[in-house]
């Protein structure tokens, strides 16, 4: 006699998450603003989406569970609240206006550095940590873990915010670079470039009343590292 076995499918109900961005100085509605809802399994998917005219924003349905949603618009100041699915009501937020930085990359002799990443850290910011913090030492060697970062194309400007809290920018064809949306405190800018060491700017008290200057970053041309890999075949 056989034996049949069956797969048993439990439904989970779904909910859209919705709500309204507004100008934290005004109240009023911010369009074009993206928000962004990433669940806390790493396996699933993010789900960006933008707000309307009416700063009205709504996802896809998702199943319950704990999400992060980010707000960002250019130019202020992103924000990020954990929500846990099912719940009741709209996830609204008020977003302040945020700080610009600008400034020029160069070299040792002042030519301009083209497609220098340049990058905000935010002091407070936990994820914002420096490079050169996370520089391990193996023998003679300086490895930086994590994953390798996305080399830019020729010419390319790109300005934002990545998921860990940190601003970034690319150098244009003259080394000039901007920033938007940095929040007052203390920050410091970093760049980097293949071919150059790390740079590092000086701590700048941003919101303190006090223009802010354009900075200089000056980058200092890498040594190549040549070798010959042996061993058994």
């Amino acid at each position: 006699s056989g034996e049949r076995s069956g797969l048993l499918l439990r439904a989970v109900a779904a909910r859209a998450v919705e709500g309204t961005v507004r100008s934290a100085e005004k109240r009023q509605p911010l369009s074009g603003a993206r928000v962004t809802v990433r669940p806390s399994t790493p396996a699933l998917l993010s789900v960006p989406t933008l707000c309307d005219e009416g700063g009205r924003f709504r996802t896809p349905a998702l199943p319950p569970g704990r999400y992060r949603i980010s707000v960002w618009r250019a130019g202020r100041v992103p924000v990020t609240r954990r929500i846990t699915l099912p719940s009741k009501g709209d996830v609204d937020f008020l977003v302040a206006p945020g700080h610009r930085l600008s400034g020029r990359v160069v070299d040792a002799e002042g030519r301009a550095v083209v497609n220098a990443v340049v990058r905000a850290i935010v002091a407070g910011e936990r994820r914002a940590e420096p490079e050169a913090k996370r520089l391990r030492t193996i023998g003679e060697l300086g490895v930086m873990p994590g994953p390798i970062p996305p080399i830019p194309a020729v010419g390319a400007a790109i300005a934002g915010v990545t998921p860990g809290g940190l601003w970034s920018a690319t150098s244009d064809e003259k080394g000039r670079f901007e920033l938007e949306g940095i929040p007052a405190g203390r920050v410091r800018l970093i760049a980097i470039h293949p071919r150059y060491q790390q740079g590092l700017g000086a701590w700048l008290k941003v919101g303190s009343g006090s223009p802010l200057v354009p900075q200089v970053i000056r980058l200092v041309a890498a040594a190549e590292l040549t070798g010959r890999l042996r061993g058994p075949y």
